[in-house]
């Protein structure tokens, strides 16, 4: 698949630090950030139409140390409730908490003080041990038919990107609880290592988008400082992910597109549009300062 990629439109959020998913659901866009007090919600024209209050930190941006580092964000849906399910990164204990949003029907004035803090199961970290995981920087997560796909992001000192394929350990589902990780290749070798940061799923072509990013760190806390970002993907992806080892059928770098994304980390990415030959892509950023940078592209398909 030849793919093609151009920026349409670019807006910094200077009120909203440390950008680090985005989900696109009825019209609204909603941004996590992960040292932020709360969930910034825009339109399509990236104008701010609300926000979630999780917490009630004093400053701009929560201390490293009590931040719930969230880091990734699904929309889950159960009979006629839709919930936005932000994860901390799991990288420190009070990170291994997600966050479930109720979010409003369409047509429905917004009420967003509907939400509740899940943590981890202790039985998710077991299995993980048991398939030899056992360091953590959840960074991307995607809904792939009844699997919750998780990123778990590496760095320098631990070169390793891997998804982990889970059902049952989140969301309302009485099911047994299963568990499968691949380690994921990149399919450029013309790189240094980049950690992925963002999974999203596109049902209807069977097509998993990926972010990652290069970043000067050692371990799954410290931050570094930012180098290139990337939009990759796998094509027939609900087949490949099932294999020990998945590659990318492609990856672009983002800064070989416009200048704009130099040193900006992308952090999540969104379909807002499927325009038949292309994608309309959403994508969210932050930089070494902790700005916010929101960026609509489209993604060409051939």
């Amino acid at each position: 698949m030849k793919v093609t990629v151009n920026i349409l439109q670019t807006l910094t959020l200077p009120d909203f630090p440390s950008g680090s998913s985005i989900n696109f659901h009825d019209g609204r866009l909603y941004i996590a950030g992960d040292d932020a007090n709360y969930i910034c919600v825009l339109d399509e024209q990236y104008q701010q139409i609300g926000k979630i209050s999780l917490f009630e930190y004093p400053e701009k941006r929560i201390a490293k140390t009590e931040k719930a580092d969230l880091e990734t964000a699904v929309i889950m849906t159960s009979g006629e409730d839709t919930h936005l399910l932000a994860f901390g990164s799991a990288s420190t204990d009070n990170r291994k908490r997600a966050i479930s949003i109720l979010l409003p029907a369409a047509g429905q004035t917004p009420d967003y003080h509907k939400f509740s803090s899940i943590p981890y199961p202790d039985h998710f970290f077991r299995d993980l041990h048991t398939h030899q995981v056992h360091t953590l920087n959840i960074e991307g997560a995607t809904i792939i038919g009844d699997q919750l796909v998780f990123a778990n992001r590496g760095n320098h000192a631990h070169p390793v990107n891997q998804l982990l394929l889970t059902r049952g350990y989140f969301g309302p589902q009485m099911v047994s609880t299963e568990m499968s990780v691949a380690t994921l290749l990149l399919s450029s070798n013309n790189m240094s290592f980049a950690g992925v940061s963002e999974l999203c799923y596109v049902p209807a072509r069977d097509l998993l988008l990926l972010t990652l990013s290069s970043e000067e760190t050692m371990n799954t806390t410290d931050d570094g400082s930012i180098g290139d970002s990337y939009l990759a993907w796998i094509t027939e992806a609900s087949k490949k992910i099932t294999a020990p080892t998945v590659q990318t059928d492609g990856i672009i770098n983002l800064s070989d597109i416009d200048n704009i994304f130099h040193q900006q980390k992308i952090e999540g990415v969104c379909v807002g549009k499927d325009e038949g030959d292309a994608l309309l892509l959403h994508l969210v950023a932050d930089n070494d300062c902790g700005d916010t940078s929101v960026f609509r592209v489209r993604m060409q398909l051939a």
